[in-house]
């Protein structure tokens, strides 16, 4: 339960200060909203590509490892821009190279391994497909964002068991259909 530590970020916020928190599935709202309870966070279910919002509504515009899923990243960037007033800023984070996440990792080589003649490829091609700096920087740039700062962060998260993260893996994601 991480209600405690997010409800004490909140608080740092300056005085009168909201987030408006979105995503685009429904079910994910419902468990996060569950979590935070916290008088100036509010939840809508929002497609990043098509943003209910007026223009200029935002001081800042956060996106948590999602933009590697957004189907046309150069329209929802431009989404993100057209929301933004002037001197805002939009903050995103992706996935690294495949290769540097053991787990990820393992796992598809693991799949692809019974699956030789088709092997799923949702991993590679999806949450860890979009990691060059170059066609980030591009698709930016396409979107009417300027100034572009990219900083690596290297993070090894670690689970109690190696079973759990397995099963996420296998059958929490589209992997299990591919």
């Amino acid at each position: 339960d991480r209600a405690p530590e997010a409800n004490a970020q909140t608080r740092r916020l300056a005085p009168g200060a909201t987030i408006m928190a979105t995503d685009l599935n429904p079910g994910m709202l419902e468990v996060a909203a569950k979590k935070v309870k916290a008088p100036n966070v509010a939840w809508r279910q929002a497609d990043a590509a098509a943003l209910p919002f007026e223009d200029a509504s935002f001081d800042a515009v956060a996106c948590q490892f999602g933009a590697m899923f957004f189907p046309d990243k150069v329209r929802a960037y431009r989404e993100a821009w057209r929301v933004l007033r002037s001197g805002g800023h939009f903050i995103f984070n992706v996935w690294d190279r495949i290769e540097l996440s053991e787990m990820a990792h393992t796992v598809s080589d693991t799949a692809a391994a019974f699956f030789a003649k088709d092997p799923p490829q949702f991993f590679r091609r999806t949450p860890h497909g979009y990691h060059d700096v170059a066609a980030i920087r591009d698709a930016l740039d396409r979107a009417g964002f300027g100034e572009v700062a990219v900083e690596h962060v290297a993070k090894r998260s670690r689970a109690n068991s190696h079973r759990d993260p397995a099963i996420g893996y296998c059958q929490g994601t589209p992997l299990r259909s591919e």
